[in-house]
């Protein structure tokens, strides 16, 4: 593992969304791409980073640089390579656009609903300037008005995946139009009225008519780009080298030693490290993990300042589960700050979409795997530390699920869920709320009530995501604040009233 690449994944990022958008004829040479500052803005990552990607775009001959000045494009593709660079790009992308599109309707149209539903009123107004600012001829026409949308959640993680979504699926009209793919004005106005609607009905509070429209909406953004593959297939083949859809969280990610931090706790959690031994030397844990000492020093920094792990002089690092809570965290590392906000924000996402991913996926899960995780309950009913069966209940969730796009997005996040052990150890003790809602969640996996056990894992998810957040700003962490919980009258609205058919 060599946590590094995340960095080296931002620059790309942001390299391969400008070379393509050259590549596409969307700027030609002499045009002027954005300012860093705004290309900063719209991925949520650092100037440095976007500077590192203008560099590398000027290396490789795309655009030039001049300081205080938005670079240039410095190279002009013919009409018929753009185009071949544009089909290129989908027949590449077939396999998973065609599962991005089968599940993508539910899960963002439940997501939008809890977006609107927590956007200032007066933003409808801000919302619908967007609107009449979107063109044509944009290369992406609605990703701004979408993107302000979403931030109303608070949770830049969300952004994240839309951002990843767009740039993937590109759908661009002038360009689609321009090689006679299914796009058209009729289309694109389509959708015009329907995000036209959707700010209406928030400003009127009508969260059922909303429903409607966000059904509507969303199944046409699938069936289009089911028209766009078949006309793509038709007309140009199937790339036989296929491309997997990729979530990059760059927005709100937190630094290298997070990340490292949190793979120890999941090899905590795994055996590799048990409680009360001590911890590998920093050396081996560099060398281990793919990242610097003073990487695998910040990290036991944090690991300690979570009460995770404690440091005792001249001995080492001693894994320390299952001691006496602690009364308070040590939030003066802006690291530990960012590692458990990302652990709510992960927790959001989680909240807002794992019923829709259970109901889907139950019936896949394996009777070992059941018998796997009432084993782990029935250990942590005995210690009375229920530190990991919610966990391993979402990953068997996410991992059973038969679409690959899915598990692209919703792996990476049960990564980030390891982040909420240390906390069962601040202030008061959770454990016995824990322990009954495992109980109830555990009976209805064994009996196979597929819509019931659905229900209350998402229920599991939000009182955990209430008491995790609660103990947060107790701690101090005002940040934590920001993070909005899901509304149980949204989250049942959108499970009775958002229905699509699986493709």
């Amino acid at each position: 593992m060599n946590t590094l690449k995340d960095t080296q994944d931002l620059y790309q990022i942001v390299y391969e969304h400008y070379a393509n958008k050259i590549r596409f004829g969307l700027y030609r040479e002499g045009d002027s791409l954005p300012t860093i500052e705004k290309i900063s803005g719209q991925f949520n990552i650092s100037i440095n980073t976007v500077r590192q990607s203008l560099i590398n775009l000027e290396r490789d001959g795309f655009i030039r640089l001049t300081r205080g000045r938005p670079a240039i494009v410095t190279i002009t593709y013919s009409d018929d390579e753009c185009r071949e660079r544009y089909i290129e790009h989908f027949t590449a992308r077939h396999d998973a656009l065609e599962e991005l599109r089968a599940f993508l309707p539910g899960i963002f149209a439940k997501t939008l609903l809890h977006a609107f539903y927590f956007m200032k009123p007066k933003d409808s107004e801000k919302l619908m300037d967007l609107l009449l600012q979107t063109s044509f001829e944009d290369s992406l026409p609605f990703f701004y008005p979408l993107r302000f949308v979403l931030a109303s959640l608070g949770n830049p993680l969300l952004e994240s995946v839309h951002l990843d979504a767009s740039m993937f699926t590109y759908l661009s009209p002038k360009k689609m139009s321009a090689i006679g793919l299914p796009y058209d004005l009729g289309t694109f106005a389509s959708f015009l009225n329907g995000f036209s609607q959707l700010s209406d009905f928030k400003a009127t509070g009508d969260y059922a008519g909303m429903c409607q429209v966000l059904t509507r909406v969303c199944r046409l953004l699938s069936e289009q780009i089911g028209l766009l593959n078949k006309e793509v297939t038709d007309r140009f083949g199937k790339n036989p080298n296929q491309l997997p859809f990729v979530w990059h969280i760059q927005a709100g990610r937190p630094q290298v030693y997070y990340n490292v931090a949190v793979s120890i706790i999941a090899d905590i959690r795994k055996g590799v490290y048990k409680n009360q031994e001590f911890l590998p030397t920093p050396a081996t844990l560099a060398e281990k993990y793919g990242v610097s000492l003073i990487s695998i020093r910040r990290t036991i920094a944090l690991l300690n300042s979570v009460g995770m792990t404690e440091t005792i002089n001249g001995c080492g690092t001693r894994i320390s589960l299952y001691r006496k809570p602690l009364e308070s965290l040590d939030l003066s590392s802006p690291g530990t700050r960012k590692s458990l906000i990302f652990y709510l924000m992960g927790l959001q996402l989680v909240t807002i979409n794992v019923r829709t991913v259970a109901q889907e996926s139950f019936n896949a899960i394996t009777p070992e795997r059941i018998d796997e995780i009432i084993r782990l309950y029935e250990q942590e009913t005995q210690s009375r530390n229920y530190l990991y069966t919610h966990g391993q209940i979402l990953k068997t969730v996410f991992y059973s699920h038969k679409n690959s796009e899915i598990r692209a997005i919703f792996s990476p996040l049960i990564h980030i869920m390891s982040w909420g052990i240390p906390l069962s150890y601040l202030g008061d003790s959770d454990m016995d709320a824990k322990g009954e809602e495992l109980d109830l969640l555990i009976s209805l996996l064994k009996s196979g009530d597929k819509e019931s056990f659905a229900r209350q894992l998402e229920m599991n998810s939000w009182n955990i995501l209430i008491r995790k957040r609660q103990k947060l700003m107790d701690a101090g962490l005002t940040d934590a604040e920001t993070i909005r919980i899901p509304a149980l009258e949204i989250l049942n609205l959108a499970s009775d009233s958002i229905h699509f058919n699986s493709h």
